[in-house]
């Protein structure tokens, strides 16, 4: 049994910043001439698989990935004609059309004047965009504004500049996070399957 004398005082400092940025220490109390009584131990860990070959990268194709939900786009010249195309839109729905499941149109991206709905069903969507016209009659940028948390998107003027996703540096919060992403796209499938080969071994187990 360890010398409970000799065992030294050890704790561990949490720090958590907001969007996912933590910082974790291990405190262990210095107690002289324990690094030279003892054997240091190492862990050896296993060196990661060998990257797989860079493939230049193409276009993407909105028929080989379809967007995991429903996406409905609109676009137009003017606020006005946006109004009477999102009338229209929701005059289709309700007799039972709904948009393709497909990305949307650079020409309807690239219009003046633009509305995006995310959505699941077509209750959902319908919700949306009876959302989307009350925001657009008032002509209220903060309401507007406010809606994007929902999944409504305006834009106004040129579309520029490229997507971006980020992620926080977090772990999964519940079981199978990220296995719809995973199901959807084998490069994300690969990329999981990469780190369970090299944290394996490390982690002692699954």
């Amino acid at each position: 049994m360890e010398d409970v004398e000799r065992t030294p005082r050890r704790c561990g400092v949490s720090a958590y910043g907001f969007g996912g940025t933590n910082f974790h220490l291990v405190l262990e109390e210095h107690v002289p001439g324990m690094l030279t009584a003892r054997k240091r131990e190492q862990v050896a860990v296993p060196a990661p698989p060998p990257a797989a070959p860079v493939v230049a990268a193409t276009a993407p194709s909105s028929a080989a990935k379809p967007p995991l939900r429903g996406v409905a786009a609109l676009g137009a010249a003017t606020p006005a004609a946006l109004l009477g195309e999102l009338d229209a839109l929701v005059a289709r729905v309700t007799e039972g059309f709904l948009p393709p499941a497909a990305a949307p149109e650079p020409g309807v991206l690239a219009a003046a004047e633009r509305l995006v709905v995310d959505f699941g069903t077509p209750g959902e969507l319908l919700e949306k965009l009876g959302k989307a016209k009350k925001a657009l009659e008032a002509e209220s940028p903060k309401g507007i504004a406010a809606l994007a948390s929902q999944g409504i998107f305006r834009g106004s003027g040129p579309a520029a500049g490229k997507i971006a996703f980020l992620f926080p540096g977090q772990g999964s919060q519940y079981v199978n996070m990220g296995r719809e992403l995973a199901a959807q796209l084998p490069e994300a499938a690969a990329v999981f399957a990469e780190a369970d080969r090299v944290m394996a071994p490390i982690l002692g187990g699954r």
